[in-house]
């Protein structure tokens, strides 16, 4: 029974050991964390996680997408910020968007994929933007 009760905490230990944070104390005695689902801005001097959201309005973010569907956009977008995105898919996910390429906060990087088409942010919220279709 011991034999098993040690392998399963060695294997349950092997599965988690990359999901804690990462804590360093420095010299002053200030503790800084760091985990791996964390990315380090370049241009501003703060942590983003990826879980928060719309809020983070000035961490640039790498994005690399091509011009495609607004659906195919909206959820990479999405699942790179952990933004939502609220939009009518029926009605523009077929819409074709720019290319989104470069260092970006999230409500700039829907912008430039939207840019000359007939798509809009119609609402932007803390925890969500929506993006509907303008008719002029």
């Amino acid at each position: 029974m011991k034999r098993v009760s040690l392998i399963f905490l060695l294997l349950a230990g092997a599965l988690f050991c990359g999901c804690k944070d990462k804590v360093k104390t420095s010299d002053s005695g200030v503790v800084e964390a760091k985990s791996t689902t964390i990315a380090e801005s370049s241009s501003v001097d703060t942590l983003r996680h990826p879980c928060r959201g719309c809020l983070d309005t000035i961490t640039e973010i790498p994005y690399d997408i091509p011009a495609q569907r607004f659906d195919e956009t909206a959820q990479a977008l999405a699942h790179a910020t952990g933004c939502f995105i609220e939009t009518d898919l029926a009605k523009t996910g077929s819409v074709k968007v720019n290319a989104v390429k470069g260092k970006m906060s999230i409500r700039d990087a829907i912008r430039v994929a939207i840019k000359g088409t007939k798509l809009q942010i119609t609402e932007e919220k803390p925890d969500r933007l929506k993006v509907e279709i303008v008719e002029e």
